[in-house]
């Protein structure tokens, strides 16, 4: 009798739904709940996997995690998550690895956090029971400048996003379109062992030409008042002034992001032997009819002076699909990975970036026009190590730039107040690239200070630290620089009062063209600006400072101005005009130090 007692007490408690877990039957097939904990497993299909977890998103209160289970989730070409509450959204982790277990494939910017609204995504269209994307700028446009369609003059950005806190933890990403993880309304999160890899480029012909993809990316729309002015659309300025989209304390921890970033000619060919890109012209089929391999793609071969592509220069391209396709002059090229690892416009917000991996991406930070509408931009950057795959023309490892912008509506000057304060420690730089002119791996044009201190630069060619106007009073400290450049620093006009101290270039050899235009031969500094202190480091005293500035001190290091023919000799400054003693081949002593 005890024992039958006990085996229906058995069988009573395994019918009995375990205490905290759902068994709501209203749950999205593979989904469970317990505590404020939503455990998704992946069926590896889409739409599917994208619908549950958005279905979940939705279900989850404010401060729940969502958990994706070891596997894969496919989002397909552009399905996304919309996060428009504070949440945590977190996959598995091989602690042996340390790696992620939860993959993300595909998908356009499928973590987007702090949208409400659905995404426009490309247009599908079927020929002969074959269905293929065409691609537009409408998927660009409507997402960055929704405001310049017909009859949204008005548009209210806070309509579409909503400040949020989330975090994103233990996920690895499959080339996503645009971005892994993208916001327009972040006000806090860290984000942190996430693992991205390539990317599929969005094209960018409806604002500049060209293509672009990030791995992290902030964009606050308070921008839009700047880019309306430049449509020349009448707006409401209430809309984007001193909006707070993108504030807080963000971090990013433990992040390695593969770039993967190269271009190819209208010649090159897959691993399969398919072209990458034909015009539709030349084959009205994608190659070989893979039509799941391939997407439509307008091309722009000229722009009007509103930024909009001339309608008559637009030709239809097959494209396959992880490349996008943009015109140089009348040839065509195609672009894949990753544009800039990290990105940042309009922000002011408090960003650390810690102990992280990022390679082979054209940029590997991207700070652009940060610290605008009253509150400051503060970068903290530390402890990562750098490998871009190109360096030429936008700043390899971090570029921070800001402008001025006049708004012609309401007569104002649009500037950063108080703008950027940038502060990398301990950071590698390794340039690979070879022949590179100038160009340098760290770019700093922007409103506000940078401090850079203790980092390592590895050199094939360019110039390891580039200061511009507007950016005063930047600080390099205890860097040291290897390999070869035309300079290890190049200070130019109107970046004034920086101090660089006791930094390393025992190891570095000027070679290249240098300021050719100048006549200025490779050097460890190049100073075109005023009120700048130099102290040399280690075994720096036949190491060239070339001064065309003003009041500019060198201590250490050979002082030499154009046009003198050994200025460590020469008690005439022409240009120089720290009144200083003469060291000899130890440089200039200035008398207050």
């Amino acid at each position: 009798m005890k024992r039958k007692i006990v085996l229906i007490l058995i069988v009573f408690l395994l019918a009995m739904p375990l205490q905290g877990v759902s068994a709501d039957p209203a749950l999205p097939p593979g989904v469970t709940h317990s505590h404020g904990l939503w455990v998704v497993v992946p069926l590896n299909q889409s739409p599917d996997d994208v619908q549950r977890i958005q279905a979940v998103v939705d279900l989850a209160a404010p401060g729940d995690t969502v958990q994706l289970a070891s596997g894969t989730f496919d989002f397909g070409d552009f399905g996304n998550v919309r996060i428009a509450k504070d949440l945590t959204l977190e996959g598995s982790w091989d602690a042996r690895s340390k790696e992620p277990l939860t993959l993300i494939k595909h998908g356009f910017a499928p973590v987007l956090i702090g949208r409400k609204t659905p995404l426009v995504t490309p247009e599908l269209e079927t020929v002969d029971g074959y269905s293929y994307y065409h691609i537009t700028k409408d998927i660009w446009g409507k997402l960055q400048y929704p405001f310049t369609y017909p009859g949204a003059e008005n548009y209210d950005i806070h309509t579409d996003w909503v400040p949020v806190q989330v975090n994103v933890r233990q996920i690895a990403f499959e080339r996503p379109y645009m971005s892994a993880i993208y916001s327009g309304a972040m006000n806090g999160g860290v984000i942190e062992r996430v693992r991205i890899h390539s990317a599929w480029q969005a094209q960018l012909d409806y604002e500049q030409g060209g293509s672009a993809a990030t791995g992290i990316a902030w964009f606050n729309d308070s921008f839009l008042t700047r880019a309306v002015a430049e449509w020349g659309r009448d707006y409401n300025p209430d809309l984007y002034f001193s909006t707070d989209l993108v504030r807080g304390n963000l971090v990013v921890r433990d992040v390695f992001i593969d770039g993967a970033a190269s271009e190819v000619g209208a010649s090159q060919v897959d691993e399969n032997g398919y072209p990458i890109l034909v015009s539709y012209a030349d084959s009205p089929v994608p190659p070989g009819s893979q039509y799941e391999q391939y997407a439509l793609q307008d091309v722009a071969f000229a722009w009007e002076d509103t930024g909009y592509p001339v309608l008559e220069s637009i030709q239809p391209y097959w494209v396959k699909k992880g490349y996008t396709a943009w015109s140089y002059g009348t040839d065509v090229w195609a672009s894949t990975g990753i544009w800039a690892g990290v990105y940042s416009l309009f922000a002011q917000s408090n960003l650390t970036v810690k102990d992280s991996i990022i390679q082979d991406c054209s940029s590997a930070f991207f700070f652009l026009e940060n610290g605008f509408a009253g509150a400051p931009f503060t970068a903290f950057i530390e402890g990562n190590q750098i490998t871009p795959a190109v360096t030429a023309g936008w700043g390899a490892g971090l570029f921070d730039l800001g402008w001025d912008h006049y708004i012609p509506a309401t007569g104002q000057v649009l500037s950063a107040s108080p703008g950027s304060f940038i502060t990398a420690r301990n950071n590698t730089f390794t340039i690979r690239n070879e022949g590179l002119w100038l160009d340098p791996v760290v770019d700093i044009a922007m409103y506000g200070k940078a401090v850079m201190q203790g980092n390592r630069f590895d050199l094939a060619s360019g110039v390891a630290f580039y200061l511009g106007y507007p950016a005063q009073a930047t600080t390099l400290i205890a860097n040291r620089v290897s390999g070869k450049g035309d300079y290890a620093a190049n200070v130019d006009a109107g970046a004034n009062e920086n101090v660089l101290l006791a930094n390393d270039l025992s190891d570095f050899e000027p070679t290249g063209s240098g300021a050719s235009w100048l006549g200025i031969p490779p050097a460890q500094l190049l100073l075109q600006s005023d009120n700048n202190k130099v102290v040399g480091g280690p075994r720096s005293s036949d190491q060239v400072v070339w001064d065309l500035g003003s009041n500019n001190v060198v201590i250490g290091m050979i002082h030499q101005f154009p046009g003198a023919a050994d200025a460590s000799q020469s008690r005439a400054v022409p240009q120089g005009k720290g009144v200083a003693k003469d060291m000899g081949k130890k440089g200039w002593l200035h008398p207050g130090w």
